[in-house]
């Protein structure tokens, strides 16, 4: 099954381990135990004592040691191998691996009976299964900077930039009510939050490197839960401004939160009689409370936000909102099913996803019969699915008809799990072609799919395979395959919005939400939310009241280190047993307090300390260096014949005590560090690179060199150095020289190089500055 043009197949990643011990039984039996066998495949903290005991010595470590953490994952090595040995009693190599076997069989034989065991085990392992970590990496698309690099990328991938480890750190040490403090600052709705956000977060949590996510949402909802009593939240006195915000839903709630809290007048007009959209309407209770809901919105009525129910808004009323208010957001929901535009969609019996599910959570009696279709594999119809099956007659059956496979279903691999573990059908490639009344059921004919080219949304194109048409019997039928936003009083020319302030065509009414992105998920309603609220509260010139506060600087650079040297897997979420799962009690109970502090524990703080980078440069080409927070003139200088003006046109500022750059020397580009670093950059192109020695430093187009009193710099055959001398820095470059005085940053004296230059920038000199301020001492360059 190889091309042609291969003679051998390479295996990497979770499969080697599994694979090469059997591979090494299979040899080893084959030869009675009598080869000698080194093994480097997939070695870790978590197999190196069952390695060893198989007596396949000795044992290598390569890419266990290239991922975070690198050098001092060996720690852990050893400390399990100690204890282990200790445990057995053993004091050789020889006599731990007999000591493994329990036969009381020779070494060859105990190493042989220790092999084929471990053989078979590992298999088991889930650790080693891809679909028990469906994980791919921490890259963000934030760019990567000279200096000031570090933002944890659970952070940057929240829509709303929850900061999750400052209140993993207050959770771990319990204190819960500083945790939802921090919650609240950029998140009003923490305990809806907290059950049913998509959790992206999870998915570029820097533990992926290490072991496994944390379990950032169900600490949210513990934090959320612990704290019951809603926190008394001042908002600012009113200020004078009124806002009218459309639509009760997550983007329209965050809004007013964050404007009330700042003093702005708020009134939210709902169409329907409850705050929430689609989050009370139809999300089952399986998955989000009642209660959990209500204290939400009670959370933001206490506030003073003013909410308006049965109000929808048409032309007349959306005019006397603008004359009466100065700023109005638009932030309703997809509340229409979208239409299958089939034969007999309309027929009774056949639901849409959002009739079915909202009829469901507000206590009426339905009857599905036995078997149930659900067409589509979103969200909605994984909970339709779900629903249904909870709904079903004795002995019945769900199926969900998608027409393309499970990989390209655009849910979370978690809602995929829990679908496979509810014993619910997925029938992949196969699309709905028309629905007929057939002796009381409900005739489905389908079409076999195949996947075409990618289309815009990244996934093969289905397309209908000829003459595979088949039928299909249920007794209903619920469509799912989207939603649509459906309004009047604005025309789709005036809605169309301005990317960056959300600012409608019209002065002063900003839109977001599903308005702007379609059906979409909660968490980047509430985003859009609340970059509207930031932008109404920057044009009425305030400043927000809920920001974060100075955060709690949670590690110093060696106790993060001492974290990084070890990996911890943490647990799942709890969930109540499947046979319990024909209700509608919640899926997944609450953490209890010991596992929340000790989960939240795992947090690795990368808000503090990044250096991943570091760790995983096999060469020690990058490293770490600690800076005095910095903020420096930047001066433009004029020349007008004799006569000089100067100018601060900027000022170079640093507010990261770490900061990392590169040695030349050691550096062969390998580019690991751009592997993992959670930017879009690689830190080898991009951070300060040094040399070492004058001569590797001539011998390169770009870098720096540091000697005991000057720092020379190079690039695209330009020089520059800044000299240390009298207490004074002298700045010198092809085109100027310039005297700047030490204790102020001032100049001094300036001397262009040629009549021709007019005008100097010393943004370079001033980060030439920095560093050798920074770096004068560092041992590294003594």
């Amino acid at each position: 099954w190889l091309p042609k043009k291969e003679k051998m197949v390479y295996t990497s990643g979770r499969a080697l381990h599994p694979l090469s011990i059997n591979l090494a039984s299979k040899l080893q039996t084959d030869f009675k135990g009598k080869l000698d066998l080194t093994f480097s495949a997939g070695v870790d903290a978590f197999n190196v004592t069952e390695t060893l005991a198989c007596n396949l010595t000795p044992i290598t470590v390569c890419s266990d040691l290239l991922k975070p953490g690198g050098y001092l994952r060996l720690i852990q090595y050893l400390e399990k191998l100690k204890k282990n040995i200790i445990a057995n009693g053993a004091k050789s190599i020889e006599e731990f691996i007999k000591a493994n076997d329990q036969n009381n069989s020779s070494f060859i034989s105990a190493s042989l009976n220790n092999l084929n065991k471990y053989a078979e085990s590992v298999l088991e392992n889930k650790t080693y299964h891809k679909s028990n970590f469906p994980y791919e990496n921490i890259k963000t698309q934030r760019e990567l900077t000279d200096y000031d690099c570090i933002k944890a990328p659970c952070i940057k991938t929240c829509a709303i930039e929850q900061n999750v480890p400052e209140y993993m750190y207050h959770t771990s040490n319990g204190d819960y009510e500083k945790a939802f403090k921090v919650i609240l600052k950029d998140n009003p709705l923490p305990n809806i939050t907290g059950n049913v956000c998509d959790h992206l977060c999870q998915s570029k949590c820097t533990r992926i490197n290490y072991d496994n996510p944390l379990l950032i949402r169900g600490i949210k909802r513990f934090v959320s839960e612990k704290y019951e009593d809603s926190l008394n939240l001042i908002p600012n006195k009113k200020n004078g401004f009124k806002v009218a915000i459309i639509g009760a839903g997550p983007a329209g709630l965050t809004c007013a939160y964050f404007l009330a809290l700042e003093g702005f007048k708020v009134n939210i007009y709902e169409s329907i009689s409850f705050a929430g959209g689609m989050v009370s309407g139809f999300i089952p209770i399986f998955r989000l409370t009642d209660k959990q809901i209500k204290d939400d919105i009670r959370l933001i009525e206490q506030i003073g936000v003013s909410l308006h129910y049965n109000k929808k808004v048409d032309n007349d009323f959306f005019s006397e909102l603008k004359q009466k208010n100065d700023f109005i957001f638009i932030g309703i929901g997809a509340s229409l099913s979208k239409k299958l535009e089939i034969p007999g969609e309309d027929l009774d019996k056949v639901f849409n996803q959002l009739s079915f599910l909202s009829n469901v959570r507000s206590g009426k009696n339905i009857k599905v019969g036995k078997n149930i279709g659900i067409i589509g594999a979103g969200l909605s119809a994984v909970d339709a699915a779900r629903t249904a099956n909870r709904i079903k007659d004795s002995g019945g059956k769900i199926t969900m008809i998608y027409r393309r496979t499970k990989k390209e279903m655009p849910v979370g691999d978690d809602e995929i799990k829990v679908v496979i573990d509810e014993g619910i059908e997925l029938l992949e490639l196969t699309a709905p072609l028309s629905i007929s009344r057939n002796d009381g059921n409900l005739n489905l004919k389908c079409i076999k799919m195949e996947l075409g080219e990618k289309d815009e949304s990244g996934r093969g194109r289905p397309i209908p395979v000829d003459n595979t048409e088949f039928d299909l019997t249920f007794d209903t039928i619920i469509t799912a395959i989207g939603q649509d936003i459906s309004y009047d009083f604005i025309d789709e020319k005036s809605i169309k919005i301005n990317q960056k302030t959300f600012e409608t065509q019209i002065p002063n009414v900003f839109a977001g939400g599903d308005v702007l992105r379609g059906a979409d998920s909660l968490i980047n309603a509430m985003g859009d939310g609340k970059k509207v609220a930031e932008e109404i509260i920057n044009r009425s010139k305030k400043v927000l009241k809920i920001v974060p506060d100075e955060q709690t600087k949670k590690l110093s650079l060696e106790e993060f280190q001492k974290i990084q040297a070890y990996r911890e897997f943490g647990g799942d979420l709890p969930e109540i047993s499947l046979d319990k799962r024909n209700g509608f009690e919640m899926v997944h109970p609450v953490l209890d307090e010991a596992t929340a502090q000790k989960e939240a524990a795992r947090c690795l703080f990368c808000e503090d300390v990044c250096n991943i980078c570091v760790g995983v440069c096999p060469n020690f080409s990058n490293v770490s260096f600690e800076v005095e927070k910095t903020e420096l003139p930047v001066w433009q200088i004029n020349k007008n014949g004799n006569n000089l003006s100067f100018k601060q046109v900027d000022t170079f500022v640093v507010k990261q005590g770490n900061q990392i750059l590169n040695i030349g020397d050691f550096c062969n580009e390998c580019g690991n560090c751009d592997t993992f670093c959670p930017t879009n950059g690689a830190p080898y192109k991009t951070k300060p690179h040094f040399y070492l020695t004058e001569e590797s430093f001539n011998s390169e187009k770009l870098g720096y060199y540091l000697t005991n009193n000057s720092l020379k710099f190079k690039k695209a055959g330009n020089s520059e150095c800044l000299t240390l001398s009298n207490g004074a820095m002298i700045y010198e470059s092809d085109e100027v020289v310039v005297n700047i005085k030490h204790n102020d940053f001032t100049i001094s004296d300036i001397k262009f190089k040629s009549d021709k230059i007019k005008e100097i920038n010393l943004n370079h000199a001033v980060e030439m500055i920095f560093l050798f301020q920074n770096l004068k001492n560092n041992p590294l360059f003594k």
